[in-house]
C-alpha cells in the first residue's frame, strides 16, 4: 500500500490552506530533533505546527515518517478549518458503528469532520479510526477540505456584499 506520512500530510494541508508563504521566525527554527533543516518538508511541517494544525508526537519528536491514521487526519483538518472549538461538548459519542474505537482526543474532531463532509464511514458505517490512509483517501479528504474553504470564502464574500454600505 502507498500510505501517507505525517510529513507528507503536513505539506498537503499547508498547500491546501494556501499558507505556504506564512514563514515566521518560528517556522525557520528546528522545532523537532527528528526533522533537520535539510528535511524536504521542514518548512511545511513548521508552518503546520506554527499554525496550530498539527503537533509533535512528544519529547521534541515529530515522527515525520510515521504513517497517518484517519483519526489523526480528521483532527488536523478540523484544526486547519478553525472548527476544533466549535462544539461545546467535551466528550462526544459519534454516530459511527465503531465509536468505541475512536480515541477520546479525536472524537470531537471526527464528529465535526463528518458533519462538514470531510470524512465518512464505510458501507457498514465504520470509521476505522486507526486505519492508515492511502494517497487516494488523503486526496479525497484534502479535496473535501478545499471545497469547504471555497464555500466559506464565497459565503464571506456574499455577506460582505450584502452588508456593504450599511
Amino acid at each position: 500500500m502507498n500510505y501517507v506520512s505525517r510529513a507528507e500530510f503536513a505539506r498537503a494541508i499547508v498547500k491546501a490552506a494556501n499558507i505556504q508563504e506564512k514563514v515566521t521566525a518560528k517556522s525557520k527554527t528546528q522545532l523537532f530533533d527528528d526533522v533537520e533543516k535539510n528535511h524536504p518538508y521542514f518548512t511545511f511541517i513548521n508552518i503546520a505546527v506554527d499554525s496550530g494544525f498539527i503537533s509533535g508526537t512528544g519529547d521534541r519528536k515529530f515522527s515525520p515518517d510515521n504513517y497517518l491514521t484517519k483519526a489523526q487526519a480528521a483532527t488536523i483538518i478540523v484544526r486547519a478549518m478553525g472548527l476544533e472549538e466549535s462544539s461545546a461538548v467535551s466528550s462526544i459519542k459519534t454516530t459511527f458503528a465503531d465509536d468505541y474505537r475512536i480515541p477520546s482526543w479525536s472524537k470531537k474532531s471526527v464528529n465535526i469532520a463528518r458533519n462538514m463532509g470531510i470524512i465518512s464511514g464505510d458501507e457498514d458505517n465504520m470509521l476505522q479510526p486507526d486505519k492508515l490512509l492511502t494517497r487516494a483517501e488523503v486526496s479525497e479528504m484534502i479535496n473535501n477540505f478545499i471545497k469547504y474553504l471555497q464555500y466559506d470564502m464565497r459565503k464571506e464574500y456574499r455577506e460582505m456584499l450584502i452588508n456593504y454600505g450599511r
